[in-house]
Parts: structure tokens; sequence; C-alpha cells
């Protein structure tokens, strides 16, 4: 059986996204509905929108950095008006919001001051109800809207296996490496083993890399495969994940994630609710840090290693799991 999927999203800003989505929605079954069918918006458009989206299943929205054109009754976008009737209608809802951070998007298309504000506020609700993927740019929506549709169909025929992907991410990985800014927030599939156990996010951690801080759990890994070095051990994963999947020590795991970068350093991954006190010592033997505060004072010298201070910081961000490659 046929699905009918709605696109939603502002269009301007939009445009190169919303043709790239619309490319890729016709390798499936499915009728595609949108603006592209009804010509601009005017107020019977809008009706038109919603009226083609209550008959359609799968609603797929895309928010950008515009709140959109506003309808004058309601004083509500457009966009915002298209999901309440899916919504309300108990649809099938997949929603991808951009980037802020890594994405970029011309002055012209940045909603400041009331509109920024209503703009936050949607975003905010659609957070609080829905797990979401972010995207840097239209290569990346198109890659999450296809992982995403294709789990809500279950049409994993076509889907590479995560053995096809693995030169690719380690060329995505090298090139990050080089280009982190130019890079962060392009995904790329792993193979994990987790070291440590689930701690909170720092404040610094979620400040920097746009996560919700208190909702937002790291872990140590190992990355097994791509082989790369020089590479960070720490996976964070956003509530909305973290709730559906187990995450156990000394397992393997198969994922999906998204790289990020930022220019400021972060001194500590791990929040702390409680007061601690440490001291830090160099054990040459085994190349590590010591943390304690007992007898190593009397058998280590106290960070005397030569230390070449990184110039940012990277971090893998989970986006989903994925079953072992056959």
């Amino acid at each position: 059986m046929e699905r009918t999927i709605f696109i939603s999203s502002t269009y301007e800003d939009l445009r190169s996204h919303r043709s790239k989505v619309w490319d890729l929605l016709q390798q499936y079954k499915a009728n595609i509905r949108g603006m592209e069918l009804f010509g601009a918006r005017t107020g019977s458009s809008l009706k038109t929108c919603v009226a083609e989206y209550e008959l359609s299943d799968i609603y797929i929205g895309i928010i950008g950095m515009c709140y959109g054109c506003i309808d004058a009754e309601s004083g509500k976008s457009y966009t915002t008006l298209e999901y309440e009737a899916a919504y309300n209608k108990r649809k099938q809802i997949l929603f991808f919001l951009i980037d802020e951070k890594d994405s970029k998007i011309p002055p012209i298309f940045v909603d400041v001051g009331e509109r920024r504000d209503k703009l936050d506020s949607f975003k905010k609700l659609v957070k609080e109800r829905h797990t979401v993927a972010t995207f840097a740019d239209e290569e990346d929506l198109v890659a999450n809207v296809k992982l995403s549709l294709d789990k809500l169909l279950d049409q994993n025929v076509d889907t590479p296996q995560y053995s096809d992907k693995t030169e690719r991410s380690s060329e995505i990985i090298t090139k990050f490496l080089l280009m982190p800014k130019a890079y962060s927030g392009k995904s790329v599939d792993m193979k994990v083993r987790i070291t440590g156990d689930p701690f909170p996010a720092s404040k610094l951690v979620c400040n920097h890399f746009n996560l919700t801080y208190g909702a937002t759990v790291g872990v140590n890994i190992t990355i097994e495969e791509p082989p790369i070095d020089r590479f960070t051990n720490y996976l964070f994963i956003e509530q909305e994940k973290y709730e559906g999947i187990t995450i156990e020590k000394e397992q393997t795991y198969y994922i999906k994630a998204v790289l990020k970068f930022t220019e400021s350093l972060i001194d500590s991954f791990k929040a702390r609710f409680v007061r601690e006190e440490h001291v830090r010592y160099y054990v040459p033997s085994t190349n590590t840090f010591l943390i304690d505060t007992g007898y190593q004072s009397m058998l280590f010298p106290k960070d005397e290693k030569m230390v070449y201070e990184p110039e940012g910081t990277i971090i893998v961000l989970l986006h989903d799991v994925m079953p072992p490659k056959k």
C-alpha cells in the first residue's frame, strides 16, 4: 500500500533542501505532497496544504532559521499550523532541525527579535514531543530522512550495509581532522566499544555543542572501525536516543554518529553535582595520568609530562544504533 508523505517547511530558505528530499522520496512507493504542488503561499494555499496533509500518512517537518509566513488570524506560522494539524490528527511525524552552529545560512534567512522568539518556542515544543535529527546541509538532511524513513517504513532492502560505508566514514573522519569546521555536522558509521559507565555531560560540552544540559549523557568509547588515530574517546547521547537504547560497558555497537567541533577548549566532559577534590599525577611507566589524593604523591611526580594543548574540541554525537554488519 502506497503511503502519502507531506513535506512541511519554510520555502525560500530551504528551497534546495526540499528539492533534495523530494528527489529522495521519489525512490519510495509513496505519493509526495507539498507546497511545490500548490504555488506561492496565501490564505487559500494554507487551507489547501492543511487539507492535503489531512489526507497524508506521514509528516516530514524541516525547520531552519526562519519562522516563516504568519497567518493573520492565529498569529502562527503556516509551518506551525501544518504541524499542529498533523499532531492533532495523530499522523506519523518525522522532524529535522537545522544545526544552528554548523550550518551555513545566509543572514537574510536568519530571523531575529519576535520572530526568532516564536521560532525558538516552536523548536522547543517539537523537541519535547518528538525525537528529532539535526542537519548541517542538504546532504546530511537527505541521509537522515532516508535513515528515519527506512526505519518507519521497514524498507531496509536498499539500505547499504554497515560494511559498505567503512571506507567512506574513514575518509570523512580524515578530512574532519584536517578541516573540522568544514566537516562538523557530517554523519559517519562506526563500530565502537563502550569502555566506561555513562556520565552526565558537562555544561561546557552542552553549551558548545548545542545540546541540552541535564538531558545529555556521555560515555567513554574505543573506536574499532574505521581504524583512525588521534580521535575522540567520547560519545554523547541525547535524552531521546538514550531512553530508546541499552548501553552496556564492554559491549560493541554499530552506530551512526555525527561529528562535532568547537574552537573552544573543554577541560571537563563530565558534569559533577557534588564537591570533589583530587590531585593529578603522571605515571611515566604507563604514560598515563593518575588522579587520587593518597600515596601517589610519594611515588610519582606531579604533571611533569610535555603536553601540546589542542586548539579545539571534537566529540561524537550518537544518531542511531544499527544492526551488526553481516
